[in-house]
């Protein structure tokens, strides 16, 4: 009996899968890379804020409560035909609630009711004569809501809850939520609603044990890797009543003399969005179904909102209940791996058929739709290469030649919030932030330019 529980001991042990479990000591793994673990919002919410307190007093955001609303106009070609998303961009301090989109930072709009930014101030003045009528006299003066005499304006004061993406120059100085000036740095303001992991005693500064912020690059270039910390400092506390203010370092690597700059990212890049473009192929359905008659087009999978390529894959059980009803409701989709999307009647149709789709069929595309990219081309594909881009969160993803795919970016630089410890790094949010002066240095010779900027002995830029 014993010599069979031996045999069954080491069949049981000798599996891979139990390898790093009973013989850590066996296995080989790299503490320094590092790993990705966004927690659930029903768990815990980790808030980074970005310059959070521009226009005001350095200690604005200390001890206070908010969520980040960003003030967004659509672009001057964001209700083009060719574009089947709204294109935004960040509004000017001056533009008034009445004429911006609220947005979150996840990127959905928020309900000007539910907004926490200050109500815009209005006051009364004769000269108005009409509804948005500037006074001539006055140019930069408020602009007139009615021809009574009402004119609107925004408020200048500031609040953590209506804090701007951080655009600073990289070398400007900053002051954190005690008062400390340090040169070039950028002040964030950070919030956990669950313990941050902080180290003490021996370990207290120990860069391998704590919770810190991060600058990466968004995608690799020739002078660093995503994975490679360009500045980082110590998140200070383990507990926090709301949001606290530190600082963080806008130098390249500890390097005084090189700077975070407006660097620009040319190609797209996984987890980039891009925009489809208008030359991208096209297809030919069947007319879209009809209740009425019962026949017609339609999407598979069916999510509920949306279909096909768009619809998600359902994550919560609220999703899941409404896709099973979606999915017993006539016409019924036919049943596939999660993994396919389905047009169910199409029939394709060449780019450079000038007719379109003829006798009442609808055409397909994703001209004008924005995704994000899941894999890009190589050096090593010598142009032949395509990008995947996925328009369901990942669920399934389509190729498209270089040519069709456009970049949709509004940063250069992110912030990590990582937890170290010598076996482990750990990645618990990124926040997507742009530097806006100065500009980056060229590399005479690689022909390029150099994603910092590097300063002269007065610390001038060098272009």
């Amino acid at each position: 009996m014993a010599e069979e529980e031996a045999l069954l001991r080491a069949e049981l042990e000798s599996g891979d899968y139990v390898e790093t479990t009973l013989h850590p000591d066996r296995s080989y793994f790299n503490p320094d890379v590092y790993t990705f673990d966004y927690p659930r919002a029903s768990d815990y919410a980790i808030g980074i804020l970005v310059d959070p307190c521009k226009g005001n007093a350095h200690n604005c955001c200390m001890r206070s409560y908010g969520a980040p609303e960003y003030r967004m106009l659509r672009a001057a070609d964001g209700n083009a035909t060719a574009r089947a998303v709204a294109k935004l961009v960040h509004a000017a301090p001056t533009d008034i609630l009445r004429d911006v989109t609220l947005i979150d930072e996840d990127g959905q709009e928020i309900d000007p009711a539910a907004s926490c930014l200050p109500d815009d101030e209005t006051a009364v003045d004769d000269a108005c004569t009409a509804a948005d009528a500037p006074d001539a006299a006055r140019p930069h003066a408020l602009l007139c809501t009615s021809a009574t005499a009402a004119r609107a304006t925004k408020l200048t004061s500031a609040t953590a809850a209506a804090a701007p993406r951080l655009r600073p120059a990289g070398t400007a100085s900053c002051t954190d939520g005690y008062g400390n000036t340090s040169p070039r740095c950028v002040a964030v303001a950070i919030a956990q609603t669950a313990m941050s992991v902080a180290c003490g005693g021996a370990f207290a500064r120990d860069p391998r044990c704590g919770t810190f912020l991060e600058v990466h690059v968004p995608a690799p270039n020739d002078y660093a890797r995503v994975d490679a910390a360009l500045a980082e400092a110590r998140v200070p506390a383990a507990n926090a009543t709301g949001y606290v203010t530190t600082a963080v370092a806008t130098t390249w690597r500890g390097n005084a003399s090189r700077v975070l700059c407006a660097y620009e990212l040319a190609d797209a890049f996984p987890g980039a969005s891009v925009l489809i473009g208008a030359a991208a192929p096209r297809c030919c359905a069947p007319r879209a179904y009809s209740q009425l008659t019962r026949t017609g087009a339609f999407f598979c999978p069916d999510a509920g909102k949306a279909q096909g390529a768009f619809a998600p894959r359902p994550a919560s059980v609220a999703e899941r209940a409404a896709a099973e009803e979606a999915a017993a409701a006539y016409p019924y989709c036919p049943r596939r791996a999660d993994d396919v999307d389905v047009l169910m009647g199409a029939g394709l149709l060449a780019d450079d058929d000038a007719r379109g789709c003829g006798g009442g069929d609808a055409e397909f595309s994703f001209r004008g739709r924005v995704g994000t990219v899941v894999e890009a081309p190589t050096a090593s594909d010598d142009g032949s290469g395509v990008y995947r881009v996925t328009f369901n969160g990942g669920r399934t993803d389509y190729a498209f030649e270089p040519q069709h795919v456009a970049l949709e970016l509004d940063y250069n630089y992110e912030l990590w919030w990582v937890q170290r410890t010598r076996s482990a790094l750990v990645v618990q949010k990124r926040k997507p932030f742009t530097v806006t002066a100065p500009r980056c240095t060229f590399d005479a010779v690689n022909n390029q330019y150099f994603p910092y900027a590097e300063l002269d002995a007065d610390g001038v830029p060098i272009d």
